[in-house]
């Protein structure tokens, strides 16, 4: 038989299957809603991450000039008062003693929140 012909023997065709249950329409639905809801999802997940990776490379330029800043001023103090082994603590000024630990501690500081921020991102990439 060609398109569009009958063949008169032939038993009358079927109707297209309907869904008999509208739950099952439903279900498509609430199904492309979910996955909708899904994708912007990712979307906010990207976006986030991006905006924290932004963040991290921020820190970690702002804790490479510390860094560098605290070696500056370590080899300032050794070649001011002479090398750790050789000087006694004593000697060195108040205000030096207290900005090296005070940049110590800044350097910590950053170290952990970097730390902090890259654990934070492994588990939002998991």
């Amino acid at each position: 038989s060609g398109y569009g012909l009958k063949d008169p023997t032939s038993p009358p065709p079927k109707p297209r299957a309907k869904p008999v249950h509208r739950a099952d329409h439903l279900d498509k639905e609430d199904m492309y809603d979910e996955i909708q809801r899904l994708k912007e999802l990712v979307a906010a997940f990207t976006k986030e991450k991006a905006l924290r990776q932004t963040r991290i490379t921020k820190l970690e330029k702002e804790l490479s000039k510390k860094d560098k800043l605290l070696e500056q001023t370590y080899s300032q103090t050794q070649s001011t008062y002479g090398p750790v082994s050789e000087r006694s603590y004593g000697s060195t000024s108040i205000e030096t003693n207290s900005t090296i630990t005070g940049l110590r501690q800044k350097c910590h500081k950053y170290e952990c929140l970097l730390r902090d921020k890259r654990k934070r991102d492994q588990n939002d990439e998991e």
